[in-house]
């Protein structure tokens, strides 16, 4: 018996690297063509906050929240600096992981669970097509190329192990097999939690996975693993706490209180944007980096999508008590969009990104009712034959889906190779996107673009969007030479639009460096305080300081950037050129004051 336990054992890891090899190699050519696809959007602030980890006594992890995310991007930062192909292979690599720890658990519960026996004969393809849809899907373009939303992936990511852990802890044969196993799996909830805020939910999900694929009951859950799952109370309360008293920090990112829509505003219109993120899902058409999504006032803007969405609520319903796996499959994907998509107000109503992981059980759902209803179809040949025949079949839809979903993401892709592309196709299906104006007029100043046609684009998003920071920015810097009264209330402007921005006191100190040089060296340190990474403000100081002649202040201030920044070559040549002519100045001094004295002029 132990040998053939050890043959079913072997064959199961040959399985398993077989899918990671073919989900490593379609993830690769999905992605191919993005290794150099720059920062945009939110990722150019993220870049500007990377820092070089070392031992000198500053801490490694960051405050709460999105630790470990901000950790990953900071420890690649000290590796290779700004070197974009390594960043972009770690967002591949992270996609692939959690594609192959959704191929496992699929697996795994096929072959373990008595709800699954009817498809124990498919368990490997079953779970690798599933897998394979979850990793090439369009929609994930935005968590994976998108290298900013690497938080979402990461978060789905340590999600998925979570539950992976937790299925070895249901199958542990002695209890300190299922203590460490449990230990891992609970260390994967913290660290999901801490990328990003939606990992909390992955408790949920493993006590219902738990009722529907182990226990069969809640006696017998209970009676099993109440101890397992305590924590997931002290989990959630403590997330409630942390909430309150993050607050501020929240409620200035424009999260649970935003001035631009209310809760119950909020609550009305996501019935559309689910049912939105639903269409996507089977037809990716017309995907846009920045919905910009309205809240819904009109009736026929709220009744329709809240019936649909009733709809599935009550078709969900009806699997919980007569399908439990599908409803499982069903009710995981509307409690991961919870916490983004039900009554929780946050600035930005949709986007794209917050569909990652839900797209797991989606993809697990749609690919075993597909086998089903394949396997259903009435079969007038010899058993055997039809049996092969419905393989077949269902290998080439799955080869035709995959390879389609491939292609359709590589092109995807292709938007990101340049940020004006990336806002120009968010503007071919939001036309009225303010944001995606005045970030598309910053792109195209950066690429050359003639600045009348940059300053018509920023009036423009300003005319859609009047209290657009962005745009309030770009008039300032562009309009500082031809009309500097103007220039003045743009940067005064995006100052109260966004206190906390650096980039708005670097503007507003260059517009004052001749009027009011005190408060522009103001500026000019608070800039460099809020943004340490950004050389070009502290170059603003130092021609500051020289403009004032002082010129010590200016030697000093350079050697501390030098000792946070020692790759800064710019730097470190004005250091030199400053200390050389400070020696050129003190070595006549110190000449003059050894000589000696001249002699007393003659009556």
């Amino acid at each position: 018996m132990s040998g053939f336990h050890h043959t079913v054992r072997r064959q199961a890891v040959r399985s398993d690297l077989l899918a990671a090899v073919i989900l490593a190699g379609a993830g690769l050519l999905a992605y191919s063509n993005t290794f150099w696809a720059p920062f945009v959007f939110d990722g150019v602030a993220l870049q500007k906050q990377f820092r070089p980890l070392g031992w000198d006594g500053q801490p490694w992890l960051r405050p709460p929240p999105r630790t470990i995310g901000y950790l990953t991007f900071d420890l690649q930062y000290t590796l290779h600096g700004n070197w974009l192909p390594g960043f972009h292979a770690a967002n591949l690599a992270i996609h692939v992981a959690a594609s192959w720890l959704l191929y496992w658990i699929v697996d795994r519960t096929i072959r373990r669970s008595p709800v699954a026996i009817p498809l124990l004969g498919q368990a490997w393809p079953l779970a690798l097509f599933a897998a394979l849809i979850f990793e090439l899907h369009p929609l994930q373009t935005q968590s994976v190329t998108y290298l900013y939303q690497r938080f979402e992936s990461l978060m789905g990511m340590f999600f998925l192990a979570s539950l992976a852990c937790f299925m070895q802890v249901c199958g542990a044969a002695n209890s300190w097999s299922r203590a460490a196993w449990s230990v891992a799996a609970w260390s994967c909830v913290m660290l999901s939690a801490a990328t990003k805020e939606i990992g909390v939910v992955a408790p949920l999900v493993m006590l219902w996975y738990d009722r529907v694929f182990v226990s069969g009951s809640w006696r017998l859950l209970r009676k099993n693993r109440f101890q397992f799952f305590l924590p997931t109370v002290f989990l959630l309360c403590g997330a409630a706490v942390f909430l309150f008293l993050r607050r501020d920090h929240y409620i200035g990112g424009g999260i649970f209180k935003t001035e631009s829509v209310s809760l119950l505003e909020y609550a009305r219109t996501q019935p559309a944007v689910i049912l939105h993120y639903l269409r996507l899902f089977f037809w990716p058409r017309g995907q846009c980096l920045d919905l910009v999504w309205a809240p819904a006032d009109q009736w026929h803007e709220i009744w329709p999508p809240l019936m649909g969405l009733m709809g599935l609520f009550c078709l969900t319903g009806w699997a919980i008590l007569n399908r439990p796996w599908l409803g499982f499959l069903f009710g995981s994907f509307f409690l991961i969009l919870a916490p983004t998509s039900s009554f929780l107000p946050i600035v930005d109503l949709a986007f794209e990104h917050r569909m990652y992981l839900p797209i797991a059980p989606l993809a697990v759902a749609g690919v075993i009712c597909a086998s089903w209803a394949l396997g259903s179809i009435p079969i007038r040949l010899q058993p055997a034959t039809g049996k092969s025949a419905l393989d077949a079949v269902f290998l080439s839809v799955a080869v035709v889906i995959t390879v389609v979903l491939g292609v359709t993401t590589y092109n995807r892709n292709e938007i990101y190779r340049r940020p004006s592309l990336v806002w120009s196709d968010v503007l071919r299906t939001r036309p009225n996107n303010a944001r995606a104006l005045g970030n598309l007029a910053w792109c195209l100043d950066g690429e050359g673009a003639d600045s009348q046609r940059v300053i018509t684009m920023h009036r423009r998003a300003l005319a859609l969007k009047p209290n657009l920071a962005i745009s309030h920015r770009g008039l300032a810097s562009h309009l500082s030479r031809k009309a500097p009264e103007q220039a003045l209330f743009h940067a005064r402007e995006a100052m109260r639009l966004e206190p906390d921005n650096p980039v708005n006191f670097n503007n507003l100190g260059i517009l004052l460096v001749e009027s009011d040089p005190i408060e522009a060296e103001r500026l000019f340190r608070e800039s460099l305080r809020l943004a340490p990474n950004e050389e070009y403000v502290m170059h603003n100081l130092l021609r500051l300081l020289l403009q004032s002649q002082r010129t010590d202040e200016a030697i000093k201030l350079l050697q501390d950037q030098l000792r946070r920044h020692p790759d800064w070559q710019t730097t470190r040549q004005l250091l030199l050129g400053l200390e050389d002519q400070q020696n050129e100045r003190t070595i006549p001094r110190r000449a003059a004051e050894t000589a000696a004295p001249l002699s007393p002029a003659k009556p």
